[in-house]
């Protein structure tokens, strides 16, 4: 067999004495390769053949079973390992994610969200005389309203009650023909109270209040 060279910084030549015998270098470094675990070399060896049969003892026991049982064992997170090690601590990590993450159940109503607006309920409320407060309660789990004047009427309405008649700031002023609508809301068991008012005795209010 002819001898093995290594080179190490430039062209080796047959007088360079860096050279790695014959004995049993070539069968000893096949043989240590092919093995798929860490044991130490066994044969006549250089520093240079060492290194070399190292090197491809660790690239081939990777690719060979990274992931299986003759893979090194798993590290810590953040600790110094092997390579397959740490492919080991990150596929557990993965398989613990997907244990960890447990979506709620649901309904098949995919791209649609079910309103919990079930009931719409009208009140009239009638200023009798002008500029006098009167009120409306709000159903229990209101989850909005709109209101409105029946007729062309300018209406004052707070939720507190003292502020419509003689107005007292603060309050609102619904002009006439306009209609107010509340944003979603959800309301329990004592919700607000609607006042209103208006300069024009008569005057009913439209309410719709929905839960």
């Amino acid at each position: 067999m002819p001898s093995v060279k290594y080179m190490q910084g430039s062209p080796i030549t047959d007088a360079d004495p860096l050279q790695v015998q014959d004995m049993v270098a070539g069968p000893a470094i096949a043989s240590a390769i092919g093995d798929t675990t860490d044991a130490p070399f066994v044969g006549a060896e250089t520093v240079t053949a060492r290194t070399g049969i190292s090197l491809w003892k660790g690239i081939k026991n990777t690719l060979y079973d990274a992931l299986g049982a003759a893979a090194d064992a798993i590290v810590a997170a953040g600790a110094v390992g092997s390579i397959s090690a740490k492919l080991r601590r990150a596929t557990q990590g993965l398989e613990d994610l997907k244990t960890t993450i447990v979506l709620a159940a649901g309904t098949a109503n995919i791209g649609k969200i079910d309103s919990p607006i079930t009931t719409p309920t009208v009140y009239n409320v009638t200023c009798t005389v002008a500029d006098t407060e009167y009120s409306q309660a709000l159903p229990a789990n209101c989850r909005g309203f709109d209101f409105q004047a029946r007729t062309e009427a300018v209406l004052r309405f707070a939720f507190v009650t003292g502020k419509v008649a003689t107005p007292v700031a603060p309050y609102m002023t619904l002009k006439a023909g306009d209609c107010y609508t509340s944003p979603s809301m959800m309301q329990a068991a004592a919700p607000s109270t609607l006042f209103v008012a208006s300069p024009t005795a008569g005057t009913v209010v439209e309410l719709l209040a929905w839960t």
